[in-house]
């Protein structure tokens, strides 16, 4: 997916543009996020504490900022809320394949 596709129906291609960009920046789900998740009751994991997705920004906010430069994004920086989507959006999509 490109920035150009993301544009198109940003709200229908949010958890596909996120996980591009973590793909792209060949970002891993980290171990702790994931097993917090598994006991989520919230389908965007709001109830995972924003502490821990913070945490990751330093590790990866400049890959997350290549990653979305590579894929077209227009003004490649990289924001706190950039790292918490990636991750959220990548660890959802690990719950779903292990449910699957």
């Amino acid at each position: 997916m490109t920035y150009d596709d993301y544009k198109q129906d940003m709200n229908a291609n949010h958890h596909d543009w996120y996980c591009a960009i973590g793909d792209k920046a060949e970002i891993p789900v980290p171990a702790d996020l994931l097993a917090k998740s598994r006991n989520s009751h919230d389908e965007h994991l709001n109830d995972v504490a924003l502490r821990l997705w913070d945490s990751y920004h330093p590790m990866y906010k400049a890959r997350i900022a290549w990653a979305k430069n590579a894929l077209g994004y227009p003004h490649a920086a990289s924001s706190l809320s950039d790292t918490v989507c990636v991750l959220k959006n990548l660890v959802i999509r690990e719950i779903q394949r292990e449910t699957a």
